[in-house]
C-alpha cells in the first residue's frame, strides 16, 4: 500500500522548506523530516518528505498504522486507519493536532494495552490544552511524545474518559 500526506508545524523552525504552491499561513511544511509508518502487524516502513513536507511511503501492509515523522529531535505524529491495498491512500496533514491524538493513545496503551489498538488514534480528541502544550514543545524543537507536561496532560484525558 502506498501512503501520502503532508507534515506541517505551527511554525517555521525549520528555515529550508519551500512552499510548492502554497502560501504563509498558520501551518508551514515540515522539510526533509524521515518518516516512518509504523503498522499494526509490527512492520516499520520509512521514507522523508521533501522540502514542502510532502511524503509518500511505499509498502505499507497494515491496515491501520502510525506515522511517525522526525528530524534533528522534533516529532509529529498520526494515527492513520482503514487503508486500502488499492492506489494511493491520503493519510492528510500530519500535524501539531494528530500528534496529540497519538499522545493520548501512547498514554491509553501504557495503561490499557489490550484495549487501545492503532485504528482507535483518530477517534481520539484532544483538548485544546494538549494540542497547545504540543505546539510549545514543538516551538522548542523537542518532541512532545517524550514530554512530561504532554504525557500528564494526555493522562489526564484518560483518566477522564476511562478513570475509575
Amino acid at each position: 500500500m502506498v501512503v501520502r500526506g503532508k507534515l506541517v508545524l505551527p511554525f517555521p523552525y525549520f528555515s529550508d522548506f519551500c512552499w510548492n504552491g502554497g502560501q504563509a499561513g498558520e501551518e508551514y511544511p515540515f522539510p526533509f523530516a524521515h518518516v516512518t509508518v509504523r503498522g499494526e502487524n509490527g512492520e516499520n516502513v520509512e521514507g522523508f518528505a521533501d522540502c514542502s513536507g510532502v511524503y509518500e511511503i511505499q509498502g505499507v501492509v497494515s491496515t491501520h498504522c502510525v506515522l511517525y515523522a522526525q528530524r534533528e529531535g522534533v516529532v509529529i505524529a498520526k494515527g492513520i486507519s482503514d487503508l486500502r491495498s488499492d492506489g494511493i491512500n491520503e493519510a492528510g496533514v500530519v500535524n501539531a493536532y494528530s500528534t496529540a491524538q497519538v499522545a493520548i493513545f501512547e498514554a491509553a496503551f501504557r495503561l490499557y494495552p489490550q484495549s487501545v489498538y492503532f485504528r482507535d488514534i483518530p477517534n481520539f480528541t484532544p483538548s485544546e490544552a494538549l494540542v497547545r502544550l504540543v505546539e510549545e514543545v514543538l516551538r522548542r524543537g523537542g518532541n512532545p511524545l517524550e514530554d512530561q507536561s504532554v504525557q500528564e496532560e494526555a493522562h489526564r484525558l484518560i483518566d477522564v474518559w476511562f478513570g475509575d
